[in-house]
């Protein structure tokens, strides 16, 4: 069986590839060879592999991606969204615990710290602790999220008392609205999903 990996090069900014070939190498050292995809437009990684919320669905469907890029742009979609997008009923799981509830227009699963090249989203996340990170928007005027805003970009609203945050290995959703889902970008389709974290599948060495 063939590896494919699939390789956004303008993540982080553009950062990835600069780094690439070094996580390449050590790929290449850890699982043996395989072949190299690079998305180059929104969608591509769907396509490629046969293979999560609101802002990114805004942004593939803006007319503004042709003018505006990186952080203006998520920013434009972020507010977008919010002003837009309705709170939606979710039911949801925490490590296979009881099922809990929730309304809300916003949430993110994470285990990298920025988003949309410098929103701090995720300021606690930790890409090797075995965790994700969950934060999800309980309901709360336009006008407050607005002035909590700022805050996304410092990394300082996870004291917010409309942030619902904690870490988890693993969490179920679903819901009897169309709640879209995004992963990475891309917009796969709605709920119901479910993310878990299988610690040390891959063996890396770096």
């Amino acid at each position: 069986m063939k590896t494919i990996v699939i390789v956004n090069p303008q993540a982080g900014n553009g950062r990835t590839e600069k780094i690439w070939p070094n996580i390449e190498s050590a790929l290449e050292k850890s699982i043996g060879s395989f072949e190299v995809l690079h998305t180059t437009c929104l969608g591509d990684a769907t396509d490629l592999s046969g293979r999560i919320l609101a802002v990114d669905h805004c942004l593939e469907h803006s007319r503004l991606r042709n003018y505006l890029g990186g952080s203006p742009l998520f920013l434009w979609a972020t507010i977008k969204t919010v002003f837009t997008h309705p709170n939606q009923s979710i039911r949801f799981r925490i490590d296979d615990g009881p099922e809990e509830g929730i309304c809300s227009r916003l949430g993110l699963l994470a285990n990298g710290r920025y988003f949309g090249g410098a929103m701090h989203a995720a300021p606690e996340a930790e890409l090797d602790d075995g965790l994700l990170d969950l934060l999800m928007l309980k309901e709360i005027s336009v006008a407050k999220f607005l002035w909590h805003l700022p805050k996304i970009y410092k990394g300082t609203h996870l004291k917010i008392p409309e942030i619902f945050f904690q870490k988890v290995r693993k969490f179920t959703a679903e819901s009897s609205e169309q709640v879209i889902l995004d992963i990475d970008g891309e917009s796969p389709g709605y709920l119901a999903a479910t993310f878990e974290v299988l610690p040390k599948i891959l063996n890396l060495q770096i």
